[in-house]
């Protein structure tokens, strides 16, 4: 038995990306910046992706630039606004519920002297934009929320904390890796400034993303070289890879619905069965306003990497949280975050369902996740 309950930490290249991007990776080998015939090929493939990227997020084609995934662009964003707008101010405002793909880079600005605010999230990992309100000031330059937390489910009201941001003149960036391909997003409705994405998390290849940057924002060059990405991100582009985040992008757009509908049904079957199975759980993952595919459940009185090791025996893959801490024995920042009982903190597991995975797989985890609880309760 083989079963990938793990899709928040990475997912299986679609088989119709791998096709997409064969091509480019045997004889469209042409660099896009070349004149000739080969270049011009890479180079429409190159803008034809862009295109499809824009389309899943509501942008135009030229507001996307492509990256090495969710890390730079955040990266990118926090150091890139910090170096541009100093003269404006040295305030800057997030969550203690961020990955931390935006944490350190505010940690870093921190150690160079500005100075940050973190909100702090309730107990389903949300917050509210009456905190961001009254956590603005004069010289705050740059607030970023994440759309969605890639630990718990939870979307969190960007709509709402954007267009406060705005009235005061104040950029925003949403970290949305966890979130785009999993649920609607638009960014003019939501009137964001900034917004990462990392093609890993819905069936593209590894080591490739995007950032939004909403016309007329000014975002310094990342790196210099050449006139790549409209000489911001220099660097010949990687065409398979951006081809496969494009068609990724597209297959994401065209399904994302009726996905949407059948994994929350999973995610659902898989929370039900443990409610009634299992006594002594917490779920921490929202019933209303939280991602289709993501369940975060603790278990107390056991360890959740004890659950883990047992499962992964079983061929169950799942994880404790955020995949990019998952050997790090410490608890996650957010599950501390959102206060969580003692007598729960350490048995947390987070299971991550997409439209490859099936109601027979839900009901594998579920026999095994029993009894495996139950032999460590025993022991414990």
């Amino acid at each position: 038995m083989f079963v990938y309950a793990d899709q928040a930490a990475t997912t299986r290249i679609d088989e119709r990306v791998l096709s997409a991007m064969m091509p480019y990776l045997k004889d469209g080998y042409g660099n896009a910046s070349s004149l000739h015939t080969l270049g011009e090929q890479a180079r429409q493939a190159l803008q034809t992706a862009r295109a499809q990227v824009a389309a899943l997020i509501g942008a135009d084609a030229e507001e996307i630039y492509f990256t090495s995934g969710g890390t730079e662009s955040d990266n990118w964003v926090i150091q890139g606004v910090a170096q541009a707008f100093r003269q404006q101010g040295k305030h800057f405002i997030c969550t203690d519920v961020e990955h931390h793909a935006v944490l350190h880079p505010f940690e870093q600005l921190q150690k160079q002297g500005d100075d940050v605010t973190y909100l702090h999230a309730d107990a389903q990992g949300r917050v509210a934009a009456q905190q961001l309100a009254e956590a603005l000031r004069p010289d705050t330059v740059l607030v970023s929320v994440m759309t969605a937390n890639n630990e718990l489910g939870t979307i969190e009201p960007i709509e709402s904390l954007a267009q406060i941001a705005a009235q005061h003149n104040v950029f925003f960036h949403t970290d949305a890796v966890a979130a785009v391909g999993h649920m609607p997003i638009d960014v003019r409705k939501t009137g964001v400034d900034f917004l990462s994405l990392s093609g890993h998390k819905f069936h593209a290849p590894k080591g490739v993303g995007a950032l939004y940057v909403r016309r007329g924002v000014e975002l310094p060059a990342w790196m210099f070289g050449g006139g790549q990405e409209q000489g911001k991100r220099p660097g010949t582009e990687n065409i398979p890879a951006i081809v496969g985040l494009g068609r990724a992008a597209q297959l994401a757009w065209e399904h994302l619905l009726e996905n949407m509908a059948y994994i929350s049904g999973l995610r659902d079957r898989l929370r039900q069965g443990i409610a009634a199975r299992i006594e002594r759980c917490r779920f921490y993952t929202p019933t209303d306003g939280a991602l289709p595919g993501i369940l975060n459940v603790a278990f107390a009185s056991v360890s959740g990497e004890a659950v883990l090791h047992l499962l992964d025996m079983r061929g169950i893959c799942a994880s404790a949280g955020s995949a990019c801490n998952a050997r790090q024995t410490e608890r996650s920042h957010v599950i501390q975050a959102i206060g969580a009982a003692e007598e729960y903190a350490d048995g947390v597991v987070r299971f991550s369902l997409d439209q490859t995975n099936t109601p027979q797989e839900v009901d594998d985890i579920l026999h095994a996740l029993t009894e495996i609880i139950s032999q460590l309760r025993k022991i414990s």
